[in-house]
Parts: structure tokens; sequence; C-alpha cells
């Protein structure tokens, strides 16, 4: 998938049980490699990567789960760089 960035990226998804999996992100901030387990179906992935927008692709996931699967960044990370609300 190519991201706004125009670097080509593809979502690391090991699936771990019927609805979570396990997701690998390079950061664009830190430049290391994260892992989160997050609740999402290969189907909501690939929804995503088709062109689903994805709040619609996984509305159950939080602004932060969805901000790291789009970009590799962490919430600790945002809040690092951007501060608080």
């Amino acid at each position: 998938m190519t991201l706004e960035s125009g670097v080509i990226r593809s979502v690391n998804a090991n699936e771990k049980d019927n609805n979570q999996m396990i997701i690998k992100r390079k950061s664009p901030f830190s430049g290391k490699e994260n892992t989160q387990e997050i609740a999402v179906t290969q189907e909501q992935l690939d929804a995503w990567q088709a062109g689903t927008i994805i709040q619609d692709a996984m509305p159950t996931l939080t602004a932060d789960e969805r901000e790291f699967i789009k970009t590799g960044i962490t919430a600790t990370e945002w809040e690092e760089t951007f501060g608080g609300e």
C-alpha cells in the first residue's frame, strides 16, 4: 500500500486467534519496529488496503490503534512528539 509520504510499506499481520492479530510496523519517528496485538481481522485489513477508510473498515478500534496500523506511530511516540490534547 502507498502511504502519503510515498513510501511503500505493508502491514505485517500474523493471525493469533480469530480476532486478534499481531501487527508489526516501523515508526517513521524513531525508525524502531513496534509490535501491537490488535483486535482486527484480515478482512478488515484487506478492506482498508482496498480503499475503505480505516474508520469504516475497523470501527471498533481506538484512534491510537488505527494510527499505529496506518503509520506505525505508537500513542507514546505521538504524545512525546505532539504533546497532550
